[in-house]
């Protein structure tokens, strides 16, 4: 479930995919809690604006590094102007490099990174014959440089091992983004794929960082606030169309994951 941005520079060679992007003017967002297979890397410039990476959210400060693996459920939004690089790493050059099965730290403080990321502005600006080898080279360096110093797991897992988990967890996440407005479950999803509750559980946790209930309810979340932000609908019938079972509970859940209650976006509780 792809949410490229206008405008991406695609700097794919005959083997890779590597995408780049410097922006940012006025107020954007993903627009919903989403995931990729490609390594996200971002690195904030300036302005106001707040991410959301697995079990984790972060305020984005100037400079700072924030990765987002494959298949994690994240957002990065703003309301103001903000300016901020943007790398996307496809699967195939993480397999060839060794890192395919690592996962790396979310908020990472290395200030060569950023100066990387820089670097790669200014080549992107050049735009001559030689950028795009340019720009590939300089990912490059970055990717070695996370693997080397902010890796928080290990690769233990043989390729083949780790592919079926991989595709398993992106093969649940379209479920989750499929039917997440009916009464499913964890055991729905099990009988859905003909695995055990143990086993689907522990894969996709290990592959995300994420329980398949806390995806379930962050995917309701997200297409609740869309419909809340309509201002068409009440917060009892955003979160029954969400496929809330509650109103009382969908407000807990946003509570928890915004910090403020869903009626602060100027809707009436019923």
């Amino acid at each position: 479930m792809m949410h490229y941005e206008d405008n991406i520079s695609e700097v794919t060679d005959a083997n890779y995919s590597v995408y780049y992007k410097c922006g940012g003017d006025g107020s954007w967002s993903d627009k919903q809690l989403h995931w990729h297979e490609e390594l996200e890397i971002i690195c904030y410039v300036s302005g106001e604006s707040r991410m959301i990476c697995g079990r984790e959210s972060f305020v984005p400060v100037p400079r700072g590094i924030y990765v987002v693996n494959p298949y994690e459920l994240h957002d990065l939004y703003s309301e103001d102007s903000c300016t901020r690089h943007l790398l996307l790493i496809g699967k195939r050059m993480l397999r060839d490099f060794g890192c395919e099965k690592l996962r790396f730290a979310h908020h990472v403080t290395d200030p060569e990174i950023a100066d990387i990321f820089a670097r790669m502005y200014a080549e992107n600006e050049r735009g001559d014959e030689y950028t795009k080898n340019a720009l590939m080279a300089l990912a490059t360096e970055i990717l070695v440089r996370l693997c080397r110093e902010w890796t928080v797991s290990p690769a233990d897992q043989s390729s083949d091992e780790s592919e079926s988990k991989h595709s398993l967890t992106a093969s649940i996440m379209e479920y989750i983004d499929r039917h997440f407005t009916e009464q499913i479950s964890v055991g729905s999803i099990c009988a859905e794929f003909g695995y055990s509750k143990s086993y689907i559980c522990r894969v996709f946790h290990e592959i995300t960082g994420l329980t398949i209930a806390r995806q379930i309810a962050a995917r309701r979340i997200y297409y609740a606030g869309t419909l809340l932000s309509s201002k068409r609908y009440s917060v009892s019938e955003c979160a029954m169309m969400s496929g809330f079972s509650s109103a009382s509970y969908f407000s807990k859940a946003y509570r928890k994951m915004y910090g403020r209650a869903p009626s602060d976006n100027g809707e009436e509780e019923e």
